[in-house]
């Protein structure tokens, strides 16, 4: 049997709790402690689901400037929609390049066969954006 006491008058620790409006707004500022999880998922998963789902605009959104001056939208896009991801990936290790560069090793699984896939990825703004990988081809 469990049985649980509690004093609904006791005011220790309250009076540095201060309600707040339901429309404010707080801001809170954080750097990234791990810029390759995105959602709870590592970047590479949550990249996959976008291709699977086929919402290419918003793998553009995550594209990484230098692609992006690099090739126009329509090539961008183009390469996406021509890319084979559907393959099972589980993330094993991220190397640091640098501060702002990192690439993401998988254990990938396809057609029966294992192998290791390699994400390219930079941090610009504090949202983790695709850089490279070998599946990214464009012509």
């Amino acid at each position: 049997m469990f049985v649980a006491n509690g004093c609904s008058n006791a005011t220790e620790g309250k009076d540095n709790v201060k309600p707040i409006k339901a429309d404010t707004i707080v801001e809170i500022k954080k750097t990234m402690n791990n810029p390759a999880l995105i959602y709870g998922s590592s970047f590479g998963n949550y990249f996959q689901i976008l291709y699977k789902q086929g919402q290419f605009d918003e793998m553009l959104k995550l594209t990484s400037k230098t692609i992006k001056e690099r090739y126009t939208t329509e090539q961008i896009l183009d390469a996406y929609k021509s890319m084979d991801f559907g393959f099972k990936i589980k993330l094993k290790s991220i190397i640091n390049k640098d501060s702002t560069n990192f690439t993401l090793n998988y254990d990938a699984s396809e057609y029966a066969t294992n192998k290791v896939f390699r994400l390219d990825v930079s941090l610009e703004d504090d949202t983790i954006r695709f850089l490279s990988a070998p599946i990214f081809k464009i012509e």
